[in-house]
């Protein structure tokens, strides 16, 4: 799946809509992702699940989404290259 980055001025393009939607499920997948976490770091047990965030992901935006707020936690807030 590819992944689309907040759009620039100097490089902005037309979408479709069909990469629209796409752009906008993501970008509130990676809302709630970082929402997630921040909730399970301030939570009794200071520390934040993969497993819970992906589930919750899964339940509110489908399994297609899962894989990408994978990524996005694995890659870009957790840094790791795979």
């Amino acid at each position: 799946m590819e992944t689309m980055s907040s759009i620039k001025p100097d490089a902005a393009r037309v979408l479709t809509t069909e990469e629209f939607l796409l752009f906008e499920k993501q970008e509130a997948v990676k809302a709630l992702v970082d929402r997630k976490m921040a909730e399970g770091k301030s939570s009794r047990r200071q520390a934040w699940v993969m497993l819970e965030i992906l589930e919750d992901v899964g339940r509110q935006y489908g399994k297609a989404m899962v894989a990408f707020a994978k990524s996005y936690i694995v890659i870009d807030v957790c840094g790791i290259q795979a």
